[in-house]
């Protein structure tokens, strides 16, 4: 009973500080475009995505042009590790049984995001983003495939997963994912609002994310969480007392 106490006190704790953390998400005021001009601290912006003037940039896996981009490959291979093969029956000649253990499976992770800044336009004005670190919030996906060899469009690239590594020729599959921020397309985007050196209001920073939705039904989702965690907390924690109080009982 002490054993199933102090479980349930542990899992009390960790559930009452994700309930906190959940809690305490950063609130971000919605704002316009002007009203950026004036203001500090955190904020979202509603607008439509345009580029800066000097054009637009080239997203990798699909080829389309657009004001922003994020891709992943997922990249598969099958290795092959001499030092693993083994001569099992000791006949000589080495079989496809005794070749399997030798054989095994490798991955690596690629990925690429747009580093230029774009901007957002309301009603009122402009607002410039710079998109270092940006997350997706909810944004459909362009590109979601899975492709064998080198595909011919790029996003791409066979490397080897280590040094030295002994690959079995060419790649077996990349999975391969991407979003792209089109001109024209309405979006919100949060972040702190930063100056830059002369002086022009930025929305970047930690935290950056841009998304279709807008901060109330995406702040949903922590609240309900949090409550979730609130109450595992407490019935963890009544279960985790009356254990222990059982167990010190019985002592």
């Amino acid at each position: 009973m002490v054993t199933v106490g102090v479980i349930a006190s542990v899992v009390a704790i960790v559930a009452l500080a994700l309930a906190r953390l959940g809690g305490r998400s950063a609130h971000a005021t919605e704002v316009t475009c002007a009203d950026v001009m004036d203001r500090r601290g955190r904020a979202v912006v509603c607008g439509v995505v345009e580029p800066l003037c000097d054009g637009l940039v080239h997203a990798p896996v699909s080829g389309r042009s657009c004001a922003w981009f994020t891709s992943t490959v997922v990249e598969y291979w099958v290795e092959r590790d001499h030092d693993r093969v083994r001569d099992f029956d000791g006949d000589g000649p080495l079989h496809h049984g005794e070749m399997r253990p030798a054989r095994r499976g490798r991955g690596r992770t690629e990925k690429q995001a747009s580093q230029r800044p774009f901007l957002i336009r309301d009603d009122t004005g402009v607002v410039r983003v710079d998109p270092a670190g940006m997350r997706v919030g909810y944004l459909p996906v362009s590109v979601r495939d899975s492709v064998s060899g080198i595909p011919s469009s790029g996003g791409a690239i066979a490397v080897d997963f280590a040094p030295g590594a002994r690959r079995m020729g060419r790649s077996s599959r990349f999975d391969r994912t991407e979003v792209v921020l089109l001109p024209g397309e309405q979006v919100y985007v949060t972040g702190q609002i930063v100056r830059g050196r002369d002086g022009t209001p930025i929305l970047g920073g930690r935290g950056l994310t841009v998304s279709r939705r807008s901060p109330a039904e995406t702040a949903r989702l922590p609240h309900l969480r949090a409550r979730a965690g609130l109450t595992l907390g407490a019935v963890a924690g009544l279960i985790g007392v009356a254990a222990l109080v059982a167990g010190s009982a019985r002592h």
